[in-house]
């Protein structure tokens, strides 16, 4: 409590919220000056010397408001404010990027304005309460006005110049290089190489020095080629191997030792509270030496290769580690052991300081290094053999396989992330469980979404073509406790083995009950939540008939006979129908609309009361529908409605989504909202004008949204008794709330008012002419899509993904072609037929300002002309 607080603020709402005038608030960097003859700066100097566990205390954060400032300098006289300013001196530390620092906007002008003030004020604070003086900076100030200072120097116009420069050269050498190269060969590449290689080890050297974000690529790269140069040598003395990589191994330890020993490093990197506030703007040398550079971690890289080929050689000669009690316990004991080796040496030497260099502590520094190879190497090498154990059923969760993918992108993105993430925030630097917590998780999620882009963007388009060209396949799951939904026998040795005739087939089969077995039971038991899981009494075998036929003839002709039973019927009843109901019902709906139109024409007056009626009716109908079959809420797309959809349809679809008069309340929905439409149109009324429909028209997505969350989240989450009044109400108005979203977006979209410009983009205008081909084609290009696949039917997020892309592709290609053969054709042939079946009377524009008191006008509400009736020339 006696030493300066590092963070002292004054109040920042008051200063720039109680005030309508300019008021400007900035936080000033400062350093202590040195006292030796001050109790207190001595115990702060001593306090500090202790750079693994505490801050740099003679580093103080101080937040001024300059209108305090200033009232608190008016007291002071001419004389006794220059006393209080220090001019700059070296700190202790030999540091100065807490001087040069200027990644804030305006804060050198800031700096030219204020700094000496703040300086002082500063200085006023200091002396009267710890009769101590600093210098200072400024940080970075926030107004409550804005302040306009983008002032372009002339090197910002050289760097547009320099860039368009660039640009235009590169675009010119390509074309020309393309054009002159285009049928010779690549020999005049090749003559150079040496010196190509020579300027791209220049350009890498450079590279690693100064881009110190991106350390992690070049050390990767270069351990990369290291390593695979290594693997090359071996492989090439395959009899000496085990000498090569164990001398290569040896010496990237003692190289490791020596420059260890020679830089005077402690056992472990120490993140200190001081690194921790330096990292974003300074690297010291500490983390130079003993953390970015590559031979630092080639024992490591080296470890993992050779865990890599352990695997190999394991699988290849059929050895399961699982079968070694000694294995299984080192395994079960690695977590705990790293666990004791990381507390141990971090207790050590962020506890005690040793007189380094040492021998000993270099010693412990390359196995401390080293042993996480050892221990990865062990863990691996345990998953992949064959034994059971909870926590090999923890990480083998699904929800790990698409994290995994990430890995390494968030490897080499992660420290690029720190800086925006931690070095751009105006906050004051302080380090506690809350606040690392929150970096931690804010860091951990930005790190997975930029590395999901570097997957999507390069590493899935790379790994798609790499599995084209090398014909990897992948291995189909089994599930340990019931049988495994798919299980197949191996589809290239079953045909491609033997040039004799084979064949392979996959059979679906149903499991006959068996209440007295306890894996059925599970099964059942498993297989009853279908509004999440598959049915796993429903299996996909793939047998190859050789194999088969070869196991049949160990058995006598009576085993062979008990193996057979008679079909019987699945739990679930099921019956097949077609896939273009989407055609029948639209055709449906189409012509009972129709007829209700010309009623409603025939009978102008009554039209409003025909129009409710029939909506009503129409309600009626889907709610008394929906309770009678005891249908859930929402229809739920189950996985087995997933797996069934392309070969059999349950009742919950053909009662619950197919049917037309499901629908019927949205389809009048929709005439109701192109009735409005014309209405709004024909009086000129310009709903834009209106700000209560402005509001609901932008709210109309998110509620949408809202709306769809929650109810998918009551209904797939919880089971209720059926039928039930309340249940059958909700799904009629969930049904039908979107046509009423529907008529609000469309009527806005027609209104006249801002902010629709990304949706009046004019992509969009070919690809609306495509919606009504799409919505008519969508599902029967499922069935060749996802039916006619000789694959095992699996739901995850990367396949639904993946099968929704390419039915949305897809579906757009067919329902162009359709547009180009049918309806661009039809249409065309329509406007021809109704053109000639046109009344004689032809309309002739004229300019606005005629008139003519003998003829009657039409006004055009689109461009405002005037429309006279004439008669043909003949009959004038």
């Amino acid at each position: 409590m006696k030493m300066p607080p590092m963070y002292h603020l004054d109040d920042y709402e008051s200063c720039l919220f109680s005030t309508d005038k300019f008021s400007i608030f900035c936080v000033v960097h400062a350093i202590i000056k040195p006292d030796n003859s001050s109790s207190v700066y001595n115990q702060v100097i001593e306090f500090s010397s202790d750079t693994k566990k505490h801050f740099a205390h003679d580093l103080l954060y101080i937040g001024h408001c300059l209108k305090k400032c200033e009232k608190d300098l008016e007291k002071l006289s001419e004389g006794e404010m220059e006393d209080l300013y220090v001019e700059p001196f070296p700190w202790r530390l030999n540091r100065k990027w807490y001087e040069t620092r200027n990644v804030y906007e305006n804060t050198s002008l800031y700096r030219k304005l204020y700094d000496r003030k703040l300086n002082q004020c500063s200085n006023l604070w200091l002396r009267q309460n710890y009769n101590l003086s600093l210098q200072s900076t400024i940080e970075f100030c926030s107004t409550n006005q804005e302040i306009t200072n983008q002032k372009y120097d002339y090197w910002h116009y050289i760097f547009l110049a320099v860039t368009l420069c660039i640009t235009v050269i590169i675009t010119s050498a390509t074309y020309f290089d393309a054009k002159l190269n285009k049928s010779k060969s690549l020999e005049h590449y090749k003559l150079n190489l040496n010196k190509k290689l020579t300027n791209l080890q220049q350009y890498l050297l450079c590279f690693s020095i100064c881009m110190v974000h991106l350390w992690y690529v070049a050390a990767d790269t270069q351990l990369f080629i290291f390593t695979l140069l290594l693997c090359v040598i071996m492989f090439k003395f395959w009899n000496y191997r085990k000498y090569i990589f164990g001398s290569v191994f040896f010496s990237s330890l003692v190289v490791h030792f020596v420059t260890h020993y020679l830089n005077g490093h402690d056992g472990i990197f120490l993140f200190s509270p001081e690194k921790r506030r330096s990292l974003v703007y300074d690297i010291s040398e500490d983390t130079q030496q003993n953390y970015f550079a590559p031979y630092i971690n080639t024992g490591n890289y080296l470890l993992g290769v050779c865990g890599a080929m352990l695997y190999f050689h394991c699988k290849n000669a059929k050895i399961n580690l699982g079968n070694s009690k000694l294995f299984i316990v080192i395994w079960y004991l690695t977590i705990p052991l790293a666990h004791i080796v990381l507390a141990v040496s971090g207790y050590i030497f962020y506890n005690y300081y040793f007189d380094l260099p040492s021998i000993w502590v270099s010693l412990t520094a390359v196995f401390v290094q080293n042993i996480w190879g050892v221990f990865a190497t062990i863990l691996v090498l345990g998953f992949s053999s064959k034994f059971r154990s909870p926590a090999k059923n923890f990480c083998n969760w699904s929800i790990f396989t698409p994290l995994s993918r990430l890995t390494y992108g968030i490897y080499v993105s992660h420290l690029t992330i720190v800086r925006p993430l931690l070095g751009q925030q105006m906050t004051l630097p302080y380090l506690s469980f809350s606040s690392l917590y929150v970096q931690m998780i804010a860091l951990a999620v930005l790190c997975h979404i930029v590395a999901l882009i570097l997957c999507l963007t390069i590493e899935f388009p790379l790994t798609a073509i790499a599995k084209k060209v090398l014909k990897k396949q992948e291995q189909v799951k089994e599930y340990m406790k019931m049988p495994p939904m798919y299980h197949t026998d191996d589809y290239e040795s079953c045909l491609f083995s033997t040039d004799e005739l084979n064949i392979f087939c996959v059979v679906h089969a149903i499991i006959k009950p068996d209440n007295s077995s306890s894996v059925y039971n599970q099964v059942i038991e498993f297989s009853s939540d279908t509004k999440k899981h598959f049915a796993h009494d429903l299996l996909y075998i793939g047998h190859c008939l050789n194999k088969c036929e070869k196991d049949l003839e160990k058995l006598s002709e009576e085993e062979r006979e008990d193996l057979y039973d008679e079909p019987f019927p699945w739990r679930l009843d099921r019956k097949c129908m077609g896939h273009l109901w989407y055609v029948a019902a639209d055709t449906q709906l189409f012509i009972f609309t129709l007829f209700l139109c010309m009623i409603m024409f025939k009978f102008w007056k009554y039209r409003k009361q025909i129009f409710c009626a029939t909506f009503i009716m129409s309600l009626v109908v889907h709610f008394t529908a929906h309770y009678v079959y005891g249908h859930d809420g929402i229809f739920l797309f189950t996985p087995e409605k997933r797996r069934s959809v392309v070969y059999d349809i349950d009742k919950a679809l053909q009662q619950d989504y197919f049917p037309p008069y499901i629908n019927t309340g949205n389809y009048l929905l929709g005439v109701l909202g192109a009735m409005l439409y014309f209405h709004s149109k024909k009086s000129k009324f310009n709903l834009g004008n209106s700000n209560l429909f402005i509001v609901i028209w932008y709210l109309t997505p998110s509620i949408g949204q809202i709306f769809l969350g929650i109810t998918g989240f009551i209904f797939y989450k919880y089971y209720f008794d059926l039928p039930s009044i309340w249940v059958s109400l909700t799904a009629v108005f969930v049904q039908n709330i979107w046509g009423l979203f529907g008529i609000i977006l469309v009527l806005g979209f027609s209104a006249k008012f801002k902010s629709k410009n990304f949706c009046n983009w004019p992509v969009f205008s070919p690809l609306s002419r495509l919606t009504y081909g799409i919505y008519l084609c969508h599902l029967s290009i499922v069935r060749p899509l996802l039916g006619q696949q000789k694959t095992l039917p699996y739901v995850s997020f990367s396949s639904l993904l993946v099968e929704m892309l390419a039915l949305t592709v897809l579906c757009h290609i067919v329902a162009l072609i359709l547009c180009l053969l049918l309806e661009f054709p039809l249409t065309a042939i329509a406007k021809r037929v109704l053109r000639k079946n046109q009344d004689p009377l032809i309309e002739l524009k004229i300019v606005k300002n005629h008139t003519d008191n003998n003829l009657n006008h039409i006004t055009s509400h689109d461009q405002g002309d005037t429309l006279l009736p004439c008669k043909r020339n003949t009959d004038i």
